[in-house]
């Protein structure tokens, strides 16, 4: 696989971390740092054969920099962190043949999808003043030409990095490893295999004279499933009792790319669908404002936004668009602050169909929609002889009242392991910050039990099911994620 200026440029985003972690570099390495690294640059290839030479420096400087940082600890322990995980990519491949009878030479190029494994260590000490040093260790993804068995990766991990003992250290020795739980356990077993049988293999004289049996009684070999993975299953298992279609999540993400493809349609026939479907209603026979502010917020709608709604009433309810008829007198454009405000909300994202954590917020704004009128505009658009159906038929399984459903109790569940995931990219430190990642995610689901009934009541009828029922499976959903949580050691540390 060639390296292609735009993957090079991809590498460069974590240049100016690395150097943290790098001695002071001389100024010529760090001019040519900072030139590669700038967003605007438009690499030729001489530029793309000095980048590629230069992240090889640097990942051999990141290499001997942290021999460096063993050697320099005199004994004091050390903690080396290690995870991998396996990601596809999507790459070029490039192929060339020559013609026997002509000579011709032929080159083609097309795109493949090959499963990736991105490697990380990190090792930390703590120096006799107290102050923290670090130092990290980057190297390019490697393809998995093996597979994904536990031996591939054992054997990847393994070239990784050296062991501290291996590279020499006598004091103790804390080995972390981190692996997503489908493969932990047969991970960490042979790991610490690994490392028993390395014990047996180091000679007195390659660890500085220090007895053997001392060596192996300060090594300690620890393991940890990937915390971030496992809020993702979270959500998902949480989910799975209610939900068993497995074509469900993908007739999701297939909705939503249709929407986001036929944007130009929802812009292009606004004004002529809403002077169909708009409709002024007495301020009293809508829903009370406090009641509107508390769903459109519970819906993660900005705060601008949700005022701005909450100041038209706007509900769509009997087939029709409602705003209070009262907006007539303070809103000089009723259809254009209406239009905008529609197109304000309706901000479809994306998400990944294998990672349940991109899906809250996606569903939150397509629950948005359903309560402001897009099942029934989507309707109107398809139903125009003039319009293609190319892209926006993709939306037609999200009219099913389960889909709905769906989407409704992702909104809301996905809340409790949103909150624990915030709180530990801010602070991984699980097992020193457990209380505090345990109160949060129990206030998100204090915050969702005590949501007004006549916000579940609209919800409800966005999926024709009854309100108690949709609470009742939203509040056991959260629960699960939490006992999940706890289950499987991210609360319990």
């Amino acid at each position: 696989m060639e390296t292609t200026a735009s993957s090079a440029r991809s590498f460069l985003c974590l240049l100016e971390s690395v150097l943290a972690h790098m001695e002071t570099p001389t100024s010529v390495f760090e001019g040519m740092v900072k030139k590669y690294a700038h967003v605007g640059n438009v690499l030729n290839s001489d530029d793309t054969r000095k980048l590629s030479r230069l992240c090889e420096l640097i990942k051999q400087k990141l290499q001997d920099k942290a021999r460096q940082f063993v050697k320099d600890s005199n004994g004091a322990p050390i903690l080396c962190h290690y995870s991998s995980d396996g990601t596809p990519l999507s790459t070029k491949r490039f192929v060339a043949a020559t013609l026997a009878s002509s000579g011709r030479r032929v080159r083609r190029v097309g795109a493949e999808t090959v499963e990736y494994l991105v490697q990380y260590a990190a090792l930390r000490r703590v120096e006799n003043d107290g102050s923290v040093q670090s130092t990290m260790v980057l190297r390019d993804p490697l393809p998995l030409t093996e597979g994904k068995t536990a031996l591939a990766l054992y054997s990847a991990g393994r070239s990784f990095i050296p062991s501290l003992r291996r590279m020499g250290h006598v004091g103790v020795a804390i080995q972390h490893y981190v692996f997503d739980r489908a493969g932990y356990s047969a991970l960490a077993r042979v790991f610490k295999q690994h490392h028993a049988l390395e014990g047996k293999q180091i000679r007195s004289s390659e660890a500085g004279g220090a007895p053997v049996e001392l060596l192996d009684a300060l090594s300690w070999v620890v393991s940890s499933a990937c915390a971030s993975h496992d809020a993702h299953n979270a959500l998902k298992w949480s989910l799975h009792s209610c939900f068993k279609e497995p074509n469900m999540l993908k007739d999701m993400y297939v909705g939503i790319a249709s929407l986001r493809n036929s944007y130009g349609m929802l812009v292009q026939y606004m004004g002529e669908w809403l002077c169909d479907s708009l409709v002024f209603v007495n301020d009293d026979e809508l829903p009370p404002e406090r009641t509107l502010q508390v769903m459109w917020t519970a819906l993660g709608v900005e705060y601008d936004i949700v005022e701005e709604l909450v100041s038209l009433g706007l509900i769509f309810h009997n087939g029709k668009l409602q705003i209070k008829a009262s907006s007539v007198d303070t809103v000089a454009d009723v259809v254009g602050a209406v239009s905008g405000v529609l197109l304000a909300l309706w901000r479809f994202k994306t998400f990944s169909t294998s990672r349940w954590m991109t899906l809250g917020t996606s569903c939150r704004t397509l629950v948005a929609g359903y309560l402001s009128g897009l099942e029934v505009y989507v309707s109107f658009i398809r139903a125009k002889p003039d319009t293609s159906d190319f892209h926006i038929h993709g939306f037609q399984p999200l009219h099913l009242a389960e889909m709905k459903s769906f989407a409704i109790k992702i909104a809301l569940i996905a809340y409790i392991s949103d909150s624990f995931l915030n709180d530990l990219f801010e602070d991984n430190r699980l097992a020193k910050n457990v209380d505090a990642y345990e109160q949060r995610m129990a206030e998100e689901m204090e915050w969702i039990s005590e949501l007004d009934i006549a916000v579940w009541r609209l919800f409800a009828k966005v999926c024709g099911e009854g309100y108690r029922s949709l609470r009742s499976d939203v509040l056991s959903g959260g629960a699960r994620v939490i006992r999940l949580h706890m289950a499987s050691g991210i609360v319990s540390g």
